[in-house]
């Protein structure tokens, strides 16, 4: 495998743990018999997952299966409540 394939899967799933789910669930369905979405061969299920993400071949509805929501915190609901005590 190419390590720049993640590298380039960055640009579309920038959390490499959530690359990690889809490229096993893409991965679990090319096993299944699922077409590949680019006309690359390559050596292993995993390999053509990646470079299928890599190659922007999935929309982002797709791909927000993966993705957390952004959080929308204020900047006094990221400190703990301990430290809060402790500045009032």
């Amino acid at each position: 495998m190419d390590p720049f394939i993640v590298y380039d899967c960055e640009t579309f799933v920038p959390n490499r743990f959530a690359l990690a789910l889809a490229a096993a669930s893409r991965c679990r369905a090319l096993n299944r018999g699922a077409d590949p979405r680019t006309g690359e061969l390559a050596g292993s299920g995993v390999d053509l997952a990646l470079r299928e993400i890599g190659a922007g071949a999935f929309s982002k509805n797709e791909l927000s299966l993966f993705l957390a929501p952004p959080h929308k915190l204020k900047a006094a609901e990221l400190v703990p409540a301990r430290l809060r005590k402790l500045a009032s």
